[in-house]
């Protein structure tokens, strides 16, 4: 019924069988009231009818008593009261006009003689039976005698006065109500109602039906109207009673029909039109189901067209047949499938390439590699090349996103140009491209390798500009590294991490590397939860003022114990993070940490400094300086106690924009230090327009300084300059006496290294800062070191 088909013809149906059904019900009931009315007004007309045929047979019946009453004979005994002559007339007389009853009365009305028909069935009693004459014609009553009634006709006997009178009955028996059953189609009754019982005098009933009459006589509806009479258990009757014409007793005419006999009409009427409405049902079913399936078939032409576009088939065109909207829905569907089909070929195209350069991506180059796979069988010769052209970032961060979508353009028609038309070129991201050759093995692909790296450095001319590019190279090939098209990527993309970390332009992937690459995809994800579960600690790092010798700051390390893997190196989970996009969760998680930390010392009586390394992708976020902000008042800091480290790199990536979000934080009161200084590209002019507080050179020229000629000229240089440009300047990695000495006499400002102590546990801060101050102050700088080193020793 879920179907529209079955609907539609349930509705048909429904609205045929309802219409018929009304009219049905309709035509019958008054078929019915009409056929009650018709057999009513033919009970009405028949007990009419009865009426005057009695009155008729009462004037025949006065004819023939008058001849009796005429004849001389007849008079002459009557006048001399001869009964004989008088008794043996009358019964010649009776038989002629078969009489059942004859009586001769005197003048005053005593009966004289009194003759029984031969029709008679039991005894008459003169005592039921009173003469009155009134008047001098003749006269007609109804008598009842027992159970029998009687029309008797009542002439006087003149000669030519009245001598007597002469009358004659006959009997209304069950005879006469047959023949008037015959003549009327009905059954007929004769009825005596007086104060005493009912007395049925003559009916054409059953033996049964008259009982049943006898006994609810006083029931009967009156009035002369036909009414339905119900008695018993039978369907009822419908019933016409009308008084009977005449003097005497009174008698009722009762006419009635069984409901049964009256409805036979009704019913052969009602079989006609339930067989012809059944005959019309059935051809209307059939017609609604031929009708149903002709109007749903373009539907469910339709429905299959869908199932096979919904299938990826769009080859069939839809022809609809029905009318002149159907065609134009077929039309419709069949511009909507086109439109599919063609938008899904620009879905499937975009992907499986890159929107960009038009180069398969990284799903389009597995999907060709595996097929170049199975053609050639697991003795393929395939040489895969993963190139990392890292140098457009920089383009991006200088010249702008338009400028290096530019470069990547350029870079990709270049290597389409230099690589065979049976290779494959793919740009599997941001960018990172994929070469895919036939018939290379290994060596081969190496040097590939090897030659498009002249390829990526030569210069590109984008927007007016010469671009010059770096790259580096990861190469695997089959069969030496894997038969699997993703196994062969993932190998590839290993010696390309190879090449990044270990600043070489090419790399060949080698066995067990894979381990290394396992343990940076464990640890990625291994990080998301460390962060998000709160698993990182962090430890704190003295720094002294070497003037006067106190510990004034402490940078913030974060340190992660890994349930499996144990302890993990910070240079290894900070890059990760970085590499992932989750540098700016862990800057927040350590932010938070060591805020609260420099808060609940400060409520120690503990005043110290708190320095934060912080990423360029913290410096380039809107909502940094108002998180950093908030957390400072949340925990009750004031911002100068906070000092953020960024490296010099990171620093001049987007200088203006960093130096505008700095700007903000600095105003507020936080200072920044620039981190490993000495290793970037930077200069002290390019950094002077930034807010930065302080330097910290890095630990590689400070821990030679005090043997390296160069590194000590490095060191003073840069102190002498911080100095000038108003800076203060910090030493990293200072492990030895000897470069504390040379870092004094030189003027640094501060000490930062194994010779004071090793990153402490917040716990031991305060112990440590309390002691260090005591004795670093009291002591010689000497023996100072000394006690400092025994103190973080101990």
């Amino acid at each position: 019924m879920s179907s529209f088909r079955n609907r539609l013809l349930a509705l048909m149906l429904g609205l045929i069988v309802a219409t018929q059904s009304v009219t049905l019900f309709a035509v019958l009931a008054r078929v019915g009231d009409d056929v009650e009315a018709r057999a009513g007004e033919n009970l009405i007309a028949g007990a009419s009818y009865a009426s005057q045929f009695l009155q008729v047979r009462s004037g025949q019946l006065a004819a023939a008593v008058a001849v009796l009453a005429q004849d001389y004979g007849f008079r002459e005994a009557v006048a001399s009261a001869d009964s004989a002559t008088m008794g043996s007339a009358l019964a010649n007389h009776m038989r002629r006009v078969n009489a059942d009853v004859g009586l001769i009365a005197d003048i005053d009305g005593v009966v004289q003689v009194l003759q029984a028909g031969s029709r008679r069935e039991s005894s008459l009693t003169l005592k039921q039976l009173q003469v009155q004459a009134n008047g001098g014609g003749p006269q007609a009553f109804n008598a009842v005698v027992g159970d029998q009634a009687f029309q008797f006709l009542l002439v006087p006997v003149r000669a030519p006065r009245t001598i007597g009178w002469v009358a004659l009955g006959f009997a209304l028996n069950d005879e006469l109500a047959g023949e008037l059953k015959h003549l009327l189609a009905a059954d007929v009754s004769l009825l005596a109602l007086d104060a005493g019982d009912a007395v049925l005098a003559a009916s054409s009933l059953s033996e049964g039906q008259r009982r049943e009459l006898q006994q609810s006589a006083r029931q009967l509806p009156q009035g002369g109207s036909a009414q339905r009479w119900r008695t018993g258990e039978g369907g009822g009757w419908l019933v016409c009673v009308a008084p009977l014409p005449g003097n005497g007793d009174r008698l009722y005419l009762v006419l009635q029909r069984t409901m049964t006999s009256v409805q036979a009409p009704y019913r052969e009427v009602r079989d006609v039109m339930l067989a012809v409405g059944g005959t019309a049902l059935f051809l209307a079913v059939a017609f609604g189901v031929w009708l149903a399936r002709t109007m749903t078939r373009p539907i469910a032409e339709l429905e299959e067209a869908a199932g096979r576009i919904a299938q990826g088939d769009y080859s069939a065109n839809v022809m609809a047949k029905g009318g002149r909207e159907l065609s134009r829905l077929a039309a419709s569907f069949n511009s909507m499938q086109r439109g599919i089909a063609d938008r899904e070929t620009q879905i499937r195209h975009r992907a499986y390439h890159d929107e960009l350069t038009g180069l398969p991506n990284r799903f389009g180059a597995e999907q060709a590699l595996e097929e170049m796979l199975r053609q050639y069988g697991s003795n393929a010769l395939i040489g895969c090349v993963m190139i990392s052209a890292h140098s457009v970032r920089e383009v991006n961060a200088s010249l702008g996103y338009r400028v290096g979508d530019e470069a990547v353009a350029s870079l990709a028609k270049r290597l389409q140009d230099t690589c065979g038309r049976n290779d494959i070129v793919a740009r599997v991201g941001a960018y990172r491209f994929l070469i895919v050759v036939r018939q290379c093995s290994l060596e081969q692909a190496r040097l590939l390798a090897i030659r498009l790296q002249a390829t990526v450095r030569a210069e590109l001319a984008v927007d007016g500009a010469m671009l010059s590019l770096n790259a580096a190279f990861g190469v695997c090939a089959s069969p030496d590294h894997g038969y699997e098209a993703s196994l062969l990527l993932r190998r590839a993309e290993i010696a390309l991490q190879g090449a990044l970390d270990g600043d070489r332009p090419v790399v060949v992937y080698e066995s067990g590397r894979d381990q290394g690459y396992h343990r940076r995809v464990q640890l990625t994800a291994e990080l998301h939860k460390a962060l998000k579960n709160n698993d990182l600690r962090l430890v704190f790092q003295p720094k002294v003022a070497i003037a006067d010798r106190r510990v004034r700051s402490v940078e913030a390390l974060a340190r992660w114990r890994h349930a499996e893997l144990g302890e993990i190196a910070p240079a290894e989970f900070v890059t990760l993070a970085q590499q992932t996009g989750l540098i700016r969760q862990l800057t927040r998680t350590v932010l938070r940490k060591a805020i609260r930390q420099l808060g609940q010392w400060r409520k120690m009586d503990v005043e110290i400094e708190v320095a934060v390394n912080v990423s360029a992708q913290d410096l380039m976020d809107v909502t940094f300086a108002d998180e950093v902000l908030a957390e400072l008042r949340q925990n009750g800091v004031p911002p100068t106690l906070l000092v953020l480290e960024i490296t010099e790199s990171a620093a001049m990536r987007e200088p203006v924009t960093t130096a505008q979000h700095m700007q903000l934080l600095r105003v507020a009161g936080v200072r920044f230090a620039i981190d490993d200084f000495g290793t970037g590209y930077s200069s002290l002019s390019h950094l002077s327009r930034l807010p930065v507080d302080e330097l910290k050179i890095d630990r590689s020229f400070v821990s030679r300084s005090h043997e390296s000629r160069d590194d000590r000229i490095i060191v003073s240089s840069t102190i002498e300059l911080g100095h000038a440009i108003g800076l203060r300047v910090v030493a990293e990695g200072v492990e030895t006496h000897e470069v504390w000495t040379l870092l004094r006499q030189l003027g640094c400002d501060y000490a930062q290294g194994y010779l004071i102590s090793k990153p402490l546990e917040p716990s031991q801060m305060v112990d440590f800062v309390r002691r260090a101050n005591e004795v670093l102050t009291d002591s010689s700088p000497t023996l100072a070191q000394l006690r400092a080193l025994n103190i973080r020793e101990g």
